[in-house]
């Protein structure tokens, strides 16, 4: 009858979607990532050394349907790692801003695809204005009457750095092109080195997230001020 033949055809399709999740997890391997949120009251393991460079810690997790390991770099300065989902990889970018319009604080999020990938803090998200719902960026392109300031840089690399001294990390490499401060709407200062030509001075905002571009070794070891403009 017509009932049955549906029936029947209802019964094939949910093999046949059982089918379709056991292939997709035929060759997964599990993700082993850093787990572990500098804020204390939540589900993940609380750790005041959650947002060191190059982090190391003992807290880490295990999930068979993670793609990734991903932290968040929040703009009050706190931190949080993980895995990654695959509905996350897929419907954002590598470097996707959160901006929470006040519900919570705003944050960097980032992602890599390897086992306990995420010992960093994404740095690379932040050498280039990053991706928002809500951009207001000024961007600058190189012309040909303008040349790109020399490469090769040593830069203060940091996070939560609001000042620099003897002992502060440094990063060199033959391809930063400028040195960058980075202010967060909460006052967290950021330093990095940058692959990106800009002119020497070039401020920005990227929400409520000040950048500042400068061309000579160690110059990102100046305070900007969060307002700062082009």
């Amino acid at each position: 009858s017509y009932i049955a033949i549906r029936r029947l055809f209802a019964i094939m399709d949910q093999k046949l979607n059982l089918l379709m999740i056991l292939i997709s997890c035929i060759g997964a391997e599990a993700k082993t990532c850093y787990y572990c949120y500098t804020k204390e009251g939540y589900n993940s393991p609380y750790d005041p050394d959650c947002g060191n460079p190059n982090y190391n810690g003992t807290n880490t997790i295990t999930y068979s349907t993670a793609v990734g390991c991903a932290m968040q770099i929040y703009d009050d300065g706190n931190v949080f790692r993980g895995t990654e989902s695959q509905r996350y990889a897929d419907e954002h970018d590598a470097c996707q801003y959160w901006d929470h319009m006040g519900t919570e604080p705003a944050n960097m999020r980032c992602w890599c695809p390897d086992d306990l990938c995420n010992s960093y803090l994404c740095e690379e998200c932040f050498t280039t204005p990053p991706t928002t719902d809500t951009p207001t960026t000024t961007t600058y392109i190189p012309n040909s009457t303008q040349e790109p300031p020399n490469k090769g840089l040593s830069c203060y690399d940091c996070f939560d750095c609001p000042t620099v001294d003897e002992s502060t990390k440094v990063a060199y490499d033959e391809k930063f092109l400028t040195c960058v401060t980075i202010m967060t709407s909460h006052e967290k200062i950021i330093r990095i080195g940058s692959y990106d030509a800009h002119p020497d001075g070039h401020c920005y905002l990227v929400g409520s997230v000040s950048y500042c571009h400068c061309t000579s070794s160690f110059c990102n070891g100046i305070n900007v001020a969060i307002k700062s403009t082009e």
